[in-house]
């Protein structure tokens, strides 16, 4: 029973079960254009979207718009946790980004560019911030 046990560990580790395709990857800050996935803003505005994931586990993501006269951000803060493959969860967001206190992400990340899946197959690029 032991070596059947041990075999099955080492085969599951072998196959990467468990393991995040975003381990090493993921840390930094990241820009898209506001909407997220794509949506247009009223003619005049402009904003962005940033999403910055701490070493620390720790996750902000921040919403400005601006137009002629005003610029509004909204700030959203919380902890991330790598999940398997290209899951990522977010958790105590404080306030709640988009109503929720938790959220399962999917994200893909290839050089500089992260590709978020959102509901019904949309898809948020964001872009890696290297100087700021």
């Amino acid at each position: 029973m032991r070596f059947t046990l041990c075999l099955l560990t080492v085969s599951l580790v072998g196959c990467g079960v468990g393991t995040s395709k975003n381990t090493g990857v993921i840390v930094g800050k990241w820009k898209a254009s506001a909407g997220r996935f794509g949506e247009s803003l009223p003619k005049g505005m402009e904003g962005h979207v940033f999403m910055e994931f701490g070493a620390d586990g720790q996750y902000t993501h921040t919403v400005t718009v601006k137009n002629r006269h005003d610029t509004i951000s909204e700030v959203s803060k919380g902890a991330y946790r790598l999940g398997s493959g290209n899951v990522v969860y977010l958790d105590d967001l404080d306030p709640p980004l988009e109503g929720q206190r938790n959220s399962v992400e999917y994200i893909t990340i290839d050089g500089n560019v992260m590709k978020l899946e959102g509901d019904g197959g949309k898809v948020a690029t964001l872009r890696r911030i290297t100087d700021e």
